[in-house]
């Protein structure tokens, strides 16, 4: 059991870059849903970020795997979804608690936090695998 576990210190890492990540594409997605901003260029720059992370999300986590053993790896992404299942829970429970059917437009700074925060989590996680052997 102890070879699925990941160091606590990269579990926060990978925990918080995916909580950014989940609250970029669910501004993503009320952009699909018809939410339009001012800007082109912030529309261009979400849906980007989005990208960008999926692909970098995707060859993380097999690079970590690489590096460790799929077993950690496992571990490490299974324990990461758990704690987005948890929380997902929590904030749908804060906003059955206020009684209000959508929490949208206070929704906005957590997104723009995801998005934001996405890039230096990223370039945290950059230094915790050798990508491949390439990097020490």
């Amino acid at each position: 059991m102890e070879a699925f576990l990941p160091p606590a210190g990269l579990l926060f890492w990978f925990t918080a870059y995916k909580l950014s990540d989940w609250e970029n594409s669910r501004w993503i997605r009320a952009r699909q849903d018809g939410l339009i901003g001012r800007v082109d260029t912030h529309g261009l720059f979400i849906d980007l970020t989005g990208f960008v992370t999926l692909i970098f999300g995707i060859a993380w986590i097999v690079a970590y795997g690489y590096d460790v053993g799929w077993q950690p790896a496992v571990g490490l992404y299974a324990v990461v979804y758990l704690a987005m299942v948890v929380i997902s829970i929590l904030q749908e429970l804060v906003v059955a608690a206020m009684r209000r059917p959508s929490l949208e437009a206070s929704e906005w700074p957590l997104w723009i936090f995801g998005t934001v925060a996405v890039w230096p989590l990223m370039a945290v996680l950059v230094f915790r695998v050798s990508w491949f052997g390439l990097v020490s």
